[in-house]
């Protein structure tokens, strides 16, 4: 049942973003439902969608870490690009709220390696201070899919 939940979720919010993409031009973007960790272990959920184009940045994005953690925010910057090895890696920045209460930066690092495994990276700062709420550490997708449009 997750694992048709996760193939739904993904292809609805690919095909909103390449509908948003129809009207806009290029843009680089990033659509993600998945389970993702280190050494075989799940410690995020993520799951949201969102494009930068000429007319700016649109999208939201949500985060669960392992310990009970979440984020809610909407992307400020996303910025997809390709290597010279096959490899594509979308750097983004939401603005948002750490347990719906909390102002918060989100950076979030995706990367699609040139043997087709995806990795996810997301740090978690006080808007304010910058202080440091949440880390996962770079953890590799075990289920669901990450999506980088260039």
């Amino acid at each position: 049942m997750i694992r048709t939940s996760f193939s739904f979720v993904t292809l609805l919010c690919t095909a909103l973003l390449l509908l948003s993409l129809q009207s806009t031009g290029h843009a680089s973007g990033l659509t993600a439902s998945a389970l993702s960790g280190p050494n075989g272990k799940i410690n995020l959920y993520t799951v949201g969608s969102g494009a930068t184009t000429s007319t700016g940045t649109k999208g939201s994005i949500y985060f669960q870490t392992a310990d009970g953690a979440w984020f809610n925010g909407n992307f400020s910057k996303i910025q997809v690009t390709s290597s010279s090895d096959g490899s594509t890696q979308a750097n983004a920045v939401a603005l948002g709220y750490l347990y719906d209460a909390y102002p918060s930066i989100a950076t979030i690092v995706c990367k699609r390696n040139s043997d087709g495994s995806t990795t996810v990276s997301v740090t978690i700062v006080n808007y304010w201070t910058g202080a440091l709420y949440e880390s996962t550490g770079e953890g590799k997708v075990m289920q669901g899919a990450v999506t980088l449009t260039l």
